[in-house]
């Protein structure tokens, strides 16, 4: 299943919206860390990458939820940059925490730039 957004933040709720629609059935705390993911990279793409629209697709097989992004905008491989994430969080810089989190909640990440799109892939057992 896939669906359009606009390179908005005002996009975020339309965005849970279909979500939970599509979803239906998981246990909140793997939708909760699904929806943190989702707003991570959504709001990542509307800041940086100057994109024209941002394409999410949804899959479900079986227990696996698959997101994926995709965008016309600036080639950004998040997963190239190494996570610096120190462990005094006081000195922890916004730089990677993304990352940190998406790491921490999904059970794979991957990125390709395909066709001069960027293609972002996120799974969750659940």
């Amino acid at each position: 299943m896939k669906k359009r957004f606009k390179r908005e933040l005002g996009q975020l709720n339309d965005i849970y919206r279909w979500i939970d629609v599509k979803t239906e059935n998981i246990d909140s705390n793997s939708l909760d860390d699904i929806k943190l993911c989702i707003e991570e990279v959504f709001v990542n793409l509307v800041k940086y990458s100057n994109c024209s629209y941002i394409d999410l697709f949804i899959n479900r097989i079986d227990s696996l939820i698959e997101l994926t992004f995709m965008d016309d905008g600036v080639q950004f491989d998040p997963l190239a940059k190494e996570n610096e994430i120190l462990s005094d969080s006081l000195n922890r810089s916004k730089s990677g925490i993304g990352l940190y989190i998406l790491e921490n909640r999904m059970d794979s990440l991957d990125y390709q730039y395909l066709n001069g799109k960027n293609v972002f892939t996120m799974r969750k057992h659940i």
